[in-house]
């Protein structure tokens, strides 16, 4: 059957349009859904209102920013309002307006975290060391400067996720070389409190996957104590594989390719990558 000249053009123009919906509805789907509902946006306008004075930073007052405060108390526009402002003071508190501009790399050196690049939907993909950092050695020497470091490598990590396509990412915990001794100490356990609880509090919905790897058995009791203090979507991110690399490394490469990640998280990438060195 031929169809006449003008049938077919048109014909192609309604397969075109049809595609790009699929292509866009695909996208949403891949990037978190970052379109927003009627609903979403009248509150995220309402959050804008109620606190527009502590959002202070440019990317803060962005649909994109505000969007995961909303998701994240979807019921109470008051209680995302609540911990938006804690977060805010702990900003305050914590120097956050300078933390950009110090040298932190001789802590980034000893306690190597980096940003791979992106996975297969394009979302940011971090990797931390944990199991090769003297966490004992850097909580008796400055306590409050190793948090500070942790604060600035948080930060750092998510501006990359905003600068995505994507409203969250996928963090890859590293705990070859954990031990009881350097990694296990009271202090040592309020370290991992305070990354993943920050990433929890600070950043609501930044995670997509909290994977970690080479997990021994005493951490993963820690996690089992952990999880009942993080939000129900924080605590359903979170998978651990023990040091069986046959079984945990084709799930990552099921998600991110193998060539942007380094041997020890299941990639093919020979060189070690130490750390992101943005200050």
């Amino acid at each position: 059957m031929h169809l006449p000249t003008s049938q077919f053009y048109i014909l192609c123009i309604v397969i075109g349009i049809r595609f790009v919906e699929i292509k866009s509805a695909l996208i949403a789907k891949n990037t978190t859904d970052i379109l927003l509902t009627e609903h979403e946006s009248k509150q995220i306008a309402k959050l804008k209102d109620v606190a527009k004075n502590i959002l202070d930073v440019p990317y803060m007052r962005s649909n994109k920013y505000l969007i995961n405060w909303i998701r994240d108390s979807p019921t109470d526009l008051n209680v995302a309002y609540q911990k938006l402002l804690k977060y805010w003071n702990y900003r305050k508190e914590n120097g956050f307006d300078t933390i950009q501009n110090e040298d932190w790399s001789v802590w980034s050196k000893n306690y190597p975290y980096t940003i791979f690049g992106k996975d297969f939907n394009g979302c940011t993909v971090a990797g931390l060391y944990v199991g090769s950092w003297e966490t004992r050695k850097a909580l008796i020497a400055n306590p409050k400067e190793f948090y500070r470091y942790l604060d600035w490598a948080s930060e750092n990590v998510y501006k990359a996720i905003y600068d995505s396509s994507c409203l969250n990412g996928t963090f890859i915990l590293n705990l070859n070389g954990y031990s009881v001794r350097e990694h296990g100490c009271l202090q040592c356990i309020s370290t991992y409190v305070h990354l993943i609880g920050n990433l929890d509090t600070h950043y609501p919905r930044v995670v997509n996957k909290l994977i970690c790897i080479n997990t021994p058995r005493i951490f993963k009791q820690l996690l089992r104590v952990l999880i009942p203090f993080l939000s129900p979507y924080t605590a359903s991110t979170i998978e651990t594989y023990g040091h069986d690399g046959s079984e945990w490394g084709p799930i990552i490469r099921s998600k991110i390719s193998p060539e942007i990640l380094p041997l020890e998280f299941g990639g093919t990438k020979k060189k070690k990558v130490l750390s992101d060195q943005r200050k």
